[in-house]
């Protein structure tokens, strides 16, 4: 059995009232409920949260509310204990638990399942969704405003680095599959024998700011979730 995990949190000092938000014509959070529920290997779903509109109703987008608890839904609060919060207070962990994050919605239909079938082909402990990097990487030094090629060795050609096999993954927030257990007792959504699924390029944007609002709805238009 299969469940997924959305929490959604009421305090959001950089973007207040974030998860209830508008986005195409529905409340951010209701875009991973509604795709969870259009998951064929996804048999319920949960809203870990402590918004009190959410909490008036039982049952929303064909999702189950759980109430957060202050604990795990501070600045500080891990994703991951309002995860172990809900599993263990609803009594989960023999189950595979999804965690679909409610700022990255951008899924196509398929993903989820990809997501849960890699798990459960058991050669790995947790598989997260990524977005291939065509181009090369580079990592930013704020203190003295030099980049540094972490590819420096060998500048390759995307040919060469596909020949061996070899790709620059960006993990995106969107997805992430483990069983509930190994959650509880790691207290890591990511742990053991780590394996990437692959999403559209499309599917990598995070909202992290106001003005990622609009170009949020763009990439959502753009992978036919919204008209």
């Amino acid at each position: 059995m299969a469940i997924a995990i959305i929490p959604a949190r009421a305090g959001s000092k950089g973007i207040p009232g974030k998860n209830t938000r508008p986005i195409c014509g529905l409340p951010l959070y209701a875009w991973s409920a509604l795709q969870a529920g259009q998951s064929s290997r996804i048999d319920r779903t949960i809203i870990t949260t402590d918004i009190p509109e959410i909490l008036d109703m039982k049952h929303h987008f064909g999702a189950d509310v759980f109430r957060r608890s202050p604990e795990t839904a501070t600045d500080d609060a891990t994703t991951e204990s309002a995860m172990i919060e809900a599993v263990l207070g609803l009594g989960l962990q023999n189950e595979v638990v999804v965690l679909l994050q409610a700022t990255s919605p951008c899924r196509v239909p398929g993903d989820i399942d990809r997501a849960v079938d890699r798990l459960m082909a058991g050669d790995c402990d947790s598989v997260f969704s990524a977005c291939q990097i065509e181009g090369y990487v580079w990592q930013a030094h704020n203190v003295d405003g030099v980049a540094t090629d972490i590819l420096s060795a060998q500048r390759e050609r995307r040919q060469p680095r596909q020949k061996r096999r070899v790709s620059n993954l960006e993990e995106n927030g969107s997805i992430y599959a483990c069983h509930a257990r190994n959650l509880v007792q790691t207290g890591d959504r990511l742990h053991g024998r780590i394996v990437p699924v692959l999403q559209n390029r499309l599917c990598g944007f995070q909202l992290d700011s106001d003005e990622d609002y609009g170009i949020l709805e763009i990439c959502m238009r753009g992978l036919h979730f919204a008209d």
